[in-house]
Parts: C-alpha cells; structure tokens; sequence
C-alpha cells in the first residue's frame, strides 16, 4: 500500500491534446518517485504567453489568476510540464505583486466567485526534478543507460525568465546532471541556446525552419544521436514541424520524461514512443543499452552454469507434462535458459511462461548438478517483481493483502454456516503504517537461499 503524495500538475493546452504521450510518461515517472498527479477541475488554458496577448492585459492576467486560485487550493505545489505555461504564471505572479492590477483582477475574478490572495509554488519540471535531486532519482531507477550521445536543450521561456530559476547561475547545468545520473553521456553543443523557432513557426514558416536547421546542425555536428527536451511547444517543433527538413538535416529527440521512464524500467511499449513523428525505435535498438542498476547479469544468474544445463530435467517437469497434449501452452523450460543466454533478459522477465514453474523442485531429482532449474526461474520471478512485471493473479493477491491483510476475502456467511466465530478486520490503519514503512528486499538472487 504506496500511499502517494498528492501534486497539482497543470499540464496545459498542447501536452493534454496534442502530445498525450507526455503526460503519460510524466504521470509514470511521478508514480514512481511516490507522487499521485492531481488535475484541479475547471482550468483554462494559462493562457499562451504568446498569442494569449491577444486578448485584453486584465482579462489575460484574471484567466492566469484564475488557474492560479484554483491551483492552489488544491495544494501549495504546482508542477508545471510546459515551458510556455511557466512563463505565463511567473510573469501574472509578479504584475499580481501591484495592488491596483491586483484588485483590477480581483474585481473579475469575483463575477465567478474567486479571489487571488497569492500564487502556489510554481515548480517547472526540471525545478522539481532538482528539488528532489539526481543521488534520489538514480535510486528509483532499474536501469544505468549507456550508447546515446544526448544533447539538452533547455527552450527560451526558461533560458531567459530570470524567475524561473532553473538550476544556478546563467549557464544552469541541472538538466545535464539530471541526465547523467541515468548513465547516459550528455555532451555540449554549439547551439544548445539557440532558440527551436516554435513561437514563430505560424508567421514565419522559412525563418522558423532556419533556426530548426541551423540547431540540428550543430548537434549533428557535435556527434550528438539525440536532443532531450523539456517543452511541448519545443517538442513539436524539433519532432512534428522537422518533418519539413530533410531526414538527414534532423535528430530524434525525447522529452525528459521519457529517458527517465527507460531507466525506470517502464517497457519501452508503455512510452507509446509510435506517437513521435520521426521515430526513435532504430536508435534505441542500435545504441541503446540497459544494465540492470548495481547488478550485472551476470551477478544475478549464474550463466557459466546454465550454459551447462543438459536439459535432462526438462522431462521430468511437472510443468512440461501437464501441457504436453495443448501445442498453445507447451512448455520448454530449455526455452527460457536459450534466451537468456542470448542476452534477452528483458524480454525474458516479461515472457508470462517464467511463471510456469510450480516450484515442486521435481526437476532436482534428474539434474546431474542435483539443484535443477527452480533456483533459476525463482530467481527470474524475482528480478521481473523488481522490474515491475508480474502475473496478474499475484497483483491481484497482493493488492488484496495489503488493502485488507488477507490473501482471500472474509467470508461471513460461510463461516456463520460453521457457527465459527466472526474474524476481526485488521485496523487499516495498522496496515497503512506498516507497508508505508516496508523496506524493500535488496537481494534478488535464489542460490543462496537454503534448500527446501
């Protein structure tokens, strides 16, 4: 029972409707580091910093205060994804400092019944990112990355709003450290603070391509494979827009919440990765590697070992005889040791058929080594629990023991029938401190437990 804490997000206009993708990722992440994103009912866009100037300076500022007021009474953080809507509440927070604007807007805002008194705590995501820091993230990761060379580009509405206070200094280095601490190589490059062209991109079609170009150019320049973003506005324009630049002139790129997913352990499936228009799959799967975080594979399974695995066992598995005669459920435990000697061990701890072992240790009585391959698929079940898959049934079982403490619900009427005496329900609360104050297992290996 992960009792998470609750964070505004106002994911704006263009992650929620064009880039969905993002806020499930970010969603993912947030879950991850024991954050529940909360989306306060009723909010507008911020409105845009750029052609949300359009409208009258009282009538932009009371929408802005408006979010802000509904914002905040849903707690004193606010996570803000998007760069343009950053911008949009730094600047209504400070013209909101003047009592006279504030009282102009006030005055709207009272015709639907609010009233801003002050602004929650407007954290960018690289701002919380930082709060929480790089040694706090890499704990959460499962994986180190290694084989992508990525550039950061940070986007002008944080770059040059002094307010926004990402990182330190004028040339802040959070985004880069962020990164790092997922064990990817981040490089510089010459114009890494150059801007993408996206505020532009409707009046200024061929300048806006121009700055694109001339960006990819100097990364491509620099030998870098990718650039990571951290605006949906940038990430339109250097994804969905540079599909008007030659294949050659342009890199994939990612927002920051999808490197963080990888390392996490989210399958990469679970990114919906389909939905960027210049594909990052080849890239992943040419230079792309995962070690799984303080482990090798090696540490955890005993390869010299399995590759001396006779198959003998195999014969006798309870497992292998009860599906025999069904060519869709058959089973070869031999299969599972060829992958992962093979090196798919990704793929293997998500293959449902590690769970095909009954653990009845039958095959122990046929191997010459006289352990069998139990040890190695418990081993298995467990390094995929760590990395978050498992069968249904189990997750099932456990959300049951944690949300009520038994593995099989009470059944009054049947114990009634019995004249057995009534159970008493645990004190929920008893449960919620004690999962809250469950320390993970640290050990995923089998072999040194004793024999059963």
């Amino acid at each position: 029972m992960n009792m998470r804490k609750k964070l505004p997000v106002f994911w704006g206009c263009t992650i929620s409707n064009r880039l969905p993708f993002i806020e499930k990722t970010t969603r993912q992440v947030l879950g991850v580091l024991g954050y529940e994103p909360c989306l306060p009912e009723g909010l507008s866009c911020c409105p845009d910093p750029v052609y949300g100037r359009g409208m009258d300076e009282t009538q932009w500022l009371a929408l802005a205060a408006r979010n802000l007021v509904i914002c905040k009474a849903c707690g004193e953080d606010l996570l803000v994804p998007c760069n343009g809507c950053l911008a949009t509440f730094l600047r209504a927070t400070h013209e909101l400092k003047d009592l006279d604007v504030r009282q102009k807007v006030n005055r709207r805002l009272e015709t639907v019944g609010l009233r801003y008194e002050s602004s929650p705590n407007i954290l960018h995501i690289l701002s919380f990112l930082e709060k929480i820091g790089p040694d706090r993230l890499k704990e959460n990761f499962i994986y180190m990355l290694e084989g992508l060379r990525l550039g950061v580009h940070y986007g002008c509405h944080i770059s040059n709003t002094p307010a926004a206070a990402i990182g330190t200094g004028e040339h802040p280095t959070v985004f880069e450290e962020i990164l790092t601490a997922t064990g990817l190589e981040v490089l510089p490059y010459k114009e890494k603070a150059l801007c993408c062209g996206a505020s532009n991109a409707s009046s200024d079609q061929a300048g806006s391509h121009a700055l694109l170009r001339q960006k990819f150019r100097s990364a491509i320049d620099a030998g870098l494979d990718a650039l990571v973003l951290c605006c949906p506005l940038c990430f339109i324009q250097c994804d969905m827009e540079a599909r008007q630049l030659e294949k050659k002139e342009v890199l994939p790129v990612f927002y920051i919440s999808e490197i963080l997913a990888l390392a996490m352990g989210i399958p990469e499936k679970e990114l919906h990765l389909d939905w960027h228009a210049n594909k990052p799959h080849p890239l992943l799967k040419a230079k792309l590697k995962k070690t799984i975080r303080g482990e090798s594979v090696e540490s955890v399974l005993d390869l010299d070992r399995l590759r001396q695995c006779c198959g003998a066992c195999t014969y006798e598995c309870s497992a292998a005889k009860g599906y025999q005669d069904n060519d869709l459920l058959r089973f070869d435990p031999m299969t599972i040791v060829e992958r992962v000697l093979a090196g798919e061990i990704e793929e293997t701890v998500q293959n449902p058929d590690i769970w095909r072992c009954l653990q009845c240790h039958e095959c122990a009585r046929f191997c010459p080594c006289g352990d069998g391959l139990a040890p190695f698929f418990e081993t298995l079940q467990k390094l995929a629990l760590r990395l978050g898959f498992h069968a249904e049934p189990m997750e099932q079982k456990v959300n049951l023991i944690q949300n009520v403490g038994l593995g099989i619900p009470k059944n009054v009427a049947i114990r009634k029938e019995f004249e057995l005496p009534n159970l008493q329900p645990i004190d929920k609360r008893d449960l919620e401190r004690f999962f809250d104050n469950t320390e993970p297992e640290k050990s995923i290996t089998a072999q040194d437990e004793p024999s059963r």
